[in-house]
């Protein structure tokens, strides 16, 4: 049984992004997922870059000490 004034939500039914377009994704995950799911890319813009491999250096001896 719900009080009165207020509503169930559900996640699923939650707009988490609007795009420019005007349509809304439900799903967080859709951001920034290398994938076009609003038709205008908007979804995908001012997404950090992220890179898989570290840059070479960070394994590099020189940064390890010397026992």
């Amino acid at each position: 049984m719900q009080e009165a004034g207020f509503q169930a939500t559900n996640a699923f039914t939650e707009c988490k992004f609007t795009c420019t377009s005007g349509k809304c994704l439900y799903r967080a995950s859709l951001l920034c997922n290398e994938q076009n799911d609003c038709g205008d890319n908007s979804d995908e813009e001012n997404c950090l870059l992220v890179t898989e491999h570290p840059p070479p250096s960070i394994f590099s001896c020189e940064y390890l000490p010397i026992i």
